[in-house]
């Protein structure tokens, strides 16, 4: 089992996760979770946007219990390690939207310096695509999306691609976000014409088979539970990962029997 700490910045209905409001009194009850289950734990992923949270967790996590990463702002230095050579493992949002790039650096042992991580090029886009309001990154990812020719518009459900100022996004090569994605390499076109592997895809295709896709309900916020449900029945996905706000909601509205 993986743990998956999601801090408040990307819903504020996770505020208070673990029992405090307070990261580092959170962290002492979530390691000993860890601690007294060893065994079933095989590692945290913990996304509170703060290296130095990440790094103090991942110095006192059991031997065999590894940490990943779900920072979006530092992901290449923790990946890196630090002085006392620990690692994170990669598992970032991030990675998936700069796939090409990322990918040369960890097939690569010689490219997985400490160096050659600190100074990776993705960063910049990653930081524009998540910063503050954090909770509405997923404008970006769709966006991306968009650039990559995955998908031929910039639509979202229920118009959450107007979570995002319209400035935040715009069209014109010049905007930092095209920009940022090129200087990244995390289009294709600019990985393909670099490094001509335009078939190294972004991410897999499962328009055909939806037996791996599973919808969070984060993605679709306005739905209900039973609307997210009936969705997912009607597309012949077979998976959900409903957040504890959805779930509360629905069992305030019925009654215990």
């Amino acid at each position: 089992m993986i743990i998956h700490w999601l801090g408040e910045m990307f819903d504020s209905a996770l505020d208070g996760y673990w029992g405090h409001k307070d990261h580092m009194k959170a962290m002492e009850v979530a390691i000993d979770v860890i601690a007294s289950n060893p065994a079933k734990v095989d590692g945290v992923k913990i996304s509170l946007l703060d290296k130095d949270k990440e790094i103090a967790m991942r110095r006192r996590l059991p031997q065999g219990v590894r940490m990943f990463t779900g920072d979006d702002f530092n992901y290449a230095e923790l990946i890196a390690g630090d002085a006392q050579a620990i690692p994170t493992r990669c598992s970032a949002s991030s990675m998936r939207l700069r796939r090409p790039p990322l990918l040369r650096l960890v097939r690569s042992p010689a490219a997985m310096s400490r160096r050659s991580m600190k100074s990776c090029t993705t960063v910049p886009l990653s930081r524009h695509i998540f910063k503050a309001p954090t909770r509405f990154y997923k404008t970006g990812v769709v966006f991306m999306a968009y650039l990559n020719g995955l998908q031929n518009h910039f639509t979202m459900i229920a118009g959450q691609e107007s979570t995002r100022s319209t400035c935040t996004w715009p069209s014109c090569s010049g905007s930092p976000m095209p920009r940022a994605a090129r200087r990244s390499g995390a289009c294709v076109a600019t990985h393909a014409a670099r490094h001509g592997d335009a078939r190294c895809p972004l991410m897999r295709d499962l328009s055909k088979d939806r037996s791996l896709l599973a919808i969070n309900s984060a993605t679709v916020k306005p739905w209900t539970l039973e609307q997210l449900i009936e969705g997912c029945v009607r597309s012949g996905i077979t998976g959900i990962a409903p957040w504890r706000d959805i779930v509360q909601a629905t069992a305030s509205r019925k009654p215990a029997t």
